[in-house]
């Protein structure tokens, strides 16, 4: 991973969120174009925040189907999420978003 891998990978982290200025969303895109693997990732990354977000507004689940949801995530995912007393290089945190 280069250099500017690394930055491409913070910029993707502040696109997800809508915390990237007009600068740095220039710069992530010039290094986009050139690299295949961190395109890749922001559009994996954009496809896994769409479907989340979609079925979070699905009128049909109820209140406790989502807590079991969410807990069964938690339970599957415990392994690459960032845990508070545990962090560690290679887990990356993203909001968790409910409207």
């Amino acid at each position: 991973m280069t250099n500017n891998c690394k930055m491409a990978e913070q910029l993707i982290e502040l696109r997800l969120i809508d915390l990237l200025s007009d600068e740095q969303h220039s710069l992530l895109n010039q290094h986009l174009v050139s690299c295949i693997a961190c395109a890749t990732n922001l559009q994996s990354l954009d496809q896994s925040m769409t479907a989340l977000k979609e079925s979070s507004d699905h009128p049909g689940i109820s209140a406790a189907y989502r807590e079991k949801l969410h807990a069964r995530l938690l339970d599957e995912l415990s392994d690459v999420l960032i845990h508070d007393d545990q962090p560690t290089a290679h887990q990356r945190c993203l909001p968790l978003i409910w409207d």
